[in-house]
C-alpha cells in the first residue's frame, strides 16, 4: 500500500505547491474555455475544416517558439515574472477581443491574428511554470505533481466544458474572453504568493540568447543523452497525429451532429473527463522506472481508438463513450516526457531542453491539424480519422519492437 508521505497527501499538504497548483489551474481553466470557444467560432464563421485546421495550426505552431523563449527563462533568478507580468497583459487583450465579436468586427484574419499572439504570449508563462516545478519538488514527487495537475486541470473544467454549448449560447464567445481575462488575472495574483528559491540572474543580449540556444541544442543533439535525442523527434512525430482529437471532435459536432454547440461541449468534457481518470491512475502508478514504455503503449492505445472513431459516429453513446477512452490515454504521453526532462536535467537547462523538446512538436501539433483539415476536406472524415489513428498506432510499436532508447527511458 501507497505510504502517505510518498503520494498525493504528501503534495496536497505543501501549501506552497499548492498555492502554484492552483495559480497554474486557474490559468488553465480559462484558456482551455476560450481556445474550445474559439475554435467554434472559427469553424462557424468559415464552415470550413480546412481553415478551421489552419486557424489551430497557426496557434499550435506559435507554441514551438518556446524553443526561443528558453534561454530568457533559464536566465532568470525569478522565474515568476513571466506569469506575474505576461497574464495581465493577456487578460487586457482578452477585453479587446471580447468587444471585437461583440460589434461583429471579427474575420478570419482577425481569427488568424488573435489565434497567434494569444499562442506566442503563452510561451513565456507556460515555460516558467515548468522550470519552477523542478524548483519547489523533489524529483520523486514530479510525476506525480505532474499527472495530479493534468487530471484536474483537465477535470476541474469537465464541467465548465460540457456547458461550453450554453455558456456560448447564453454570453457568447465574447463573454468567454471576459472569462478568459478573469482568470488569467486571478492566476498572476497566486503566483506571487508562490516561494520560488531565486537563482542568479544571467545577463540576457542577442549574443548571450544566441550562445545559449546553441548550448541548450547541442546539449540535446551532440550530448550522450541518446534518448533525450530521440525524445525530440519522437515527440514531434507523436504531437502531428495526437492532435487529431481536437479536430475530429468539432467536425463531428459540427457536420454530423447538425452543429450541436451542445455536444461539442459534451464530447471535449468527456475527453477531458477521461483524461482526469488516465492521470490519476498514471500518477498512481507511478512508472518512474519504465517511463518510456508507458507512454510508447498508451500512444499506440490512443491511436487505436482514434481509427475506430468513424465506426461509432451513428450512436451517439458509442461517441461519447470512444472518445472518453481516447481521452484516459492522451495525457500520458506529456505527463511522462514533461516529467522526465524535469527530473532528469539539471535547473540550468530544463527550460532550453523542454522549449527544444516541444519545437518540433508544437511544429507538429500545428502542421498536424492542417494536414487533417485538408485530409478530410479532400479524402472524407472516415480516411483522415483513419489514418491519424493508425499511424499514431505504428509509430509507438515500432519503437517497442526495435527496443530504441525512448522505449527504456526511466529515472
Amino acid at each position: 500500500m501507497e505510504k502517505l508521505e510518498d503520494g498525493y497527501f504528501a503534495l496536497l499538504s505543501d501549501s506552497n505547491f499548492v498555492r502554484y497548483w492552483a495559480s497554474v489551474l486557474t490559468a488553465d481553466l480559462g484558456y482551455g474555455l476560450f481556445e474550445l470557444a474559439f475554435t467554434w467560432l472559427a469553424i462557424t464563421v468559415t464552415h470550413s475544416p480546412a481553415i478551421t485546421g489552419l486557424v489551430l495550426f497557426v496557434e499550435f505552431s506559435t507554441y514551438s517558439l518556446t524553443a526561443l523563449v528558453g534561454p530568457a527563462i533559464d536566465s532568470s533568478g525569478d522565474k515568476r515574472k513571466f506569469i506575474i507580468t505576461i497574464f495581465p497583459v493577456q487578460a487586457a487583450i482578452g477585453v479587446v477581443v471580447a468587444f471585437l465579436i461583440a460589434y461583429h468586427q471579427i474575420g478570419v484574419t482577425a481569427i488568424l491574428f488573435i489565434a497567434f499572439i494569444m499562442a506566442l504570449l503563452w510561451d513565456f508563462p507556460w515555460l516558467a511554470q515548468s522550470a519552477i516545478l523542478p524548483l519547489i519538488l523533489k524529483r520523486e514527487r514530479l510525476l506525480r505533481a505532474n499527472a495530479l495537475m493534468q487530471a484536474f486541470g483537465g477535470g476541474s473544467t469537465i464541467l465548465l466544458t460540457a456547458m461550453a454549448g450554453i455558456v456560448i449560447a447564453f454570453i457568447g464567445v465574447q463573454g468567454v474572453a471576459v472569462i478568459y481575462a478573469f482568470t488569467f488575472l486571478i492566476s498572476a495574483a497566486l503566483m506571487r504568493t508562490v516561494k520560488v528559491p531565486k537563482l542568479g540572474d544571467a545577463k540576457l543580449s542577442l549574443s548571450h540568447i544566441m550562445h545559449s540556444l546553441s548550448e541548450g541544442w547541442h546539449f540535446v543533439m551532440s550530448g550522450t543523452r541518446r534518448e533525450l535525442k530521440e525524445l525530440f523527434f519522437v515527440s514531434g512525430a507523436q504531437g502531428f497525429f495526437s492532435i487529431a482529437p481536437f479536430l475530429l471532435i468539432t467536425i463531428t459536432s459540427f457536420t454530423y451532429f447538425h452543429g450541436n454547440v451542445r455536444e461539442y461541449g459534451i464530447l471535449n468534457a468527456l475527453l477531458l473527463a477521461g483524461g482526469f481518470l488516465g492521470s490519476i491512475v498514471y500518477g498512481k502508478i507511478n512508472p518512474t522506472g519504465s517511463l518510456g514504455r508507458s507512454v510508447l503503449l498508451s500512444t499506440a492505445i490512443e491511436g487505436g481508438l482514434i481509427a475506430l472513431s468513424p465506426l461509432v459516429l451513428s450512436s451517439l453513446p458509442l461517441t461519447d463513450m470512444l472518445w472518453f477512452t481516447v481521452g484516459i490515454f492522451d495525457p500520458i504521453f506529456y505527463n511522462g516526457y514533461n516529467s522526465y526532462i524535469q527530473a532528469t536535467v539539471e535547473n540550468t537547462y530544463v527550460a532550453r531542453v523542454k522549449g527544444l523538446a516541444y519545437l518540433l512538436r508544437g511544429v507538429g501539433r500545428g502542421a498536424g491539424n492542417v494536414a487533417l483539415g485538408f485530409l478530410i476536406l479532400f479524402a472524407g472524415f472516415t480516411f483522415g480519422a483513419e489514418f491519424f489513428g493508425l499511424m499514431l498506432l505504428i509509430i509507438p510499436v515500432a519503437l517497442l519492437l526495435t527496443n530504441a532508447s525512448i522505449a527504456r527511458m526511466g529515472y
